[in-house]
C-alpha cells in the first residue's frame, strides 16, 4: 500500500464525508429555521441518546475484526452486530422512562416518541458499519461514499417535502431512518459479499470478547464525549441544548476528519508496526496531523459568525463553538496517538486513561453546567481532551512505540 493509495482513500473519505455532512448541514439549517431553537433541542436529544447507541454498536469491532485470523467470517461480524442493535433498542427504550422519573422536562413525551422511531436505525447502521471493515480492509472508501451519498439524498428529498407540508418534528426523524436503510442496502450490495443465515453464536462471541478492551475503552470515551448534552438536558432548558447543540454539530464534522486518514493509515501501520518505515512513518503522519488541526481549527475560528446566519437566537452558539475549536488540534493529535496504540495493542492502558477521564469529565460537568451551562461545557470538553492527549503521549513515550525499529 502507497502513500498514493493512502492519500486517495483518505480523500474519497472526506467527500463522503463532506457530501453527508452538506446534506447533514442543510437539515440541520431546515430544523434549525423551521422549528427553532426549541424544536432543535428536541432532535439533539433525540439523535444524542439514538447516536450514542449507534456508537456502542461500533465498539471498535471493525478494528479487531481486520487484526484477527481466526475462522471469523463477514457473516459472524454482521450478526454479531444485529444482535447488538436488537439489545440497545429495547435496553434505551425501557430506560428512558426511568430517566422520565428524575425529569420530566428533560426528555418529554415526544423526545421519547422520537427516540422509539430513530432507534430502529440501529438495524441499517450494524450493516452499515460491518460492510465498512471490507472497504477498508480493500482500500475501497469509493464504494462507501456511493452508498452513503445515496442514503443521504433520500434523507434531504424526504426532509424538505416534511418541511414544505409543516409536519411535525416526528417526519424529520422518519426521513433519517429510511435514508439509512438505503445507505445500509446499497453498502451490501456494493461489498459483493453475501450472508448466511446460518448463525453461528460461538464465532460471533469470540468476535466480541476480543473487541471487550476496545469497545470499553470507546465506551467511556463516549461517556466523556456526550456527558455534556446528557446533563444540559438535566439542568438546563431545551433551547440552551439547542444552541449548544447546534454549534456542536458543526464541531462534530471537524473531530470526524483526522478519523478519516487513520482509518486509511491502519492497515499499513498494522503491516509495519515494527518496522524502521513505520517509525518513520509516525513522525511523518504525526506532523500531518497537527499541522492539519491547527490550519482547520484556525479557518473554522474566523467563519465561525456565519454559523448564526440561519436564525438570530443561533447567534449564541458562535462562543461554544469557538471555545470547541480550541480543542481540535488535540482532537487530530490524540486520534493519531490513540490507533498507535491499538496497533501495538495497548488497550488496556487506553483503556484505563479513558475510564479516569470519562469520571472526570462527568464530575465536571456535574459541576460548571448548572452554574455556566454550555459555555461550561464546550470548555470542560477542551481540558478534557487536553487531559486526553497528555496521558497517551505519556503512555507512548513510556512504552518507547514510537521509536520501535
Amino acid at each position: 500500500m502507497s502513500h498514493v493509495a493512502i492519500a486517495k482513500n483518505t480523500l474519497y473519505q472526506i467527500i463522503s464525508k463532506i457530501s453527508t455532512a452538506f446534506i447533514g448541514f442543510l437539515l440541520t439549517l431546515l430544523i434549525a429555521h423551521y422549528y427553532g431553537a426549541d424544536g432543535f433541542g428536541a432532535y439533539t436529544k433525540i439523535t444524542f441518546l439514538v447516536g450514542t447507541s449507534l456508537l456502542l454498536i461500533d465498539f471498535g469491532i471493525n478494528a479487531i475484526y481486520l487484526q484477527t485470523e481466526k475462522n471469523i467470517t463477514f457473516s459472524d461480524l454482521v450478526w454479531l452486530r444485529l444482535i447488538m442493535a436488537a439489545v440497545l433498542l429495547i435496553g434505551l427504550n425501557l430506560l428512558l422512562p426511568v430517566f422520565g422519573i428524575f425529569s420530566q422536562n428533560a426528555f418529554p413525551v415526544g423526545v421519547r416518541l422520537g427516540v422509539l422511531y430513530y432507534s430502529l436505525t440501529l438495524f441499517p447502521q450494524a450493516v452499515i458499519l460491518s460492510t465498512s471493515s471490507l472497504f477498508q480492509k480493500h482500500l475501497r472508501y469509493n464504494l462507501l461514499f456511493i452508498a452513503q451519498v445515496l442514503g443521504s439524498l433520500i434523507l434531504i428529498l424526504s426532509s424538505v417535502v416534511v418541511v414544505a407540508l409543516h409536519l411535525n418534528l416526528i417526519w424529520i426523524i422518519l426521513s433519517l431512518l429510511i435514508g439509512n436503510i438505503v445507505s445500509a442496502i446499497a453498502a451490501f450490495i456494493l461489498t459483493k459479499e453475501k450472508i448466511s443465515f446460518g448463525f453461528r453464536p460461538r464465532n460471533s462471541w469470540t468476535l466480541f470478547k476480543m473487541s471487550v478492551p476496545l469497545g470499553l475503552m470507546l465506551f467511556c470515551n463516549l461517556i466523556y464525549f456526550r456527558a455534556d448534552i446528557f446533563l444540559l438536558s438535566f439542568f438546563t432548558s431545551q433551547t440552551a441544548v439547542g444552541i449548544y447543540g447546534y454549534a456542536y454539530r458543526y464541531f462534530d464534522f471537524l473531530i470526524a476528519l483526522p478519523l478519516f486518514l487513520s482509518n486509511s493509515l491502519y492497515p499499513i501501520m498494522l503491516s509495519g508496526k515494527n518496522t524502521r518505515n513505520g517509525s518513520q512513518m509516525r513522525t511523518t503522519y504525526g506532523v500531518v496531523y497537527v499541522v492539519s488541526g491547527i490550519f482547520i481549527s484556525s479557518i473554522a475560528f474566523l467563519l465561525a459568525p456565519i454559523i448564526g446566519i440561519v436564525k438570530p437566537e443561533f447567534l449564541l452558539s458562535i462562543l461554544p463553538f469557538r471555545i470547541l475549536l480550541i480543542s481540535l488540534p488535540i482532537f487530530f493529535l490524540t486520534s493519531y496517538l490513540q490507533w498507535i496504540l491499538i496497533v501495538h495493542k495497548r488497550l488496556h492502558i487506553m483503556l484505563g486513561i479513558y475510564i479516569f477521564s470519562a469520571v472526570l469529565n462527568i464530575v465536571l460537568n456535574y459541576i460548571f453546567i448548572p452554574t455556566l451551562g454550555y459555555i461550561g461545557a464546550a470548555w470542560i470538553t477542551d481540558i478534557s481532551e487536553l487531559i486526553v492527549l497528555l496521558l497517551l503521549a505519556l503512555t507512548i513515550f513510556k512504552t518507547k512505540i514510537w521509536n520501535i525499529r
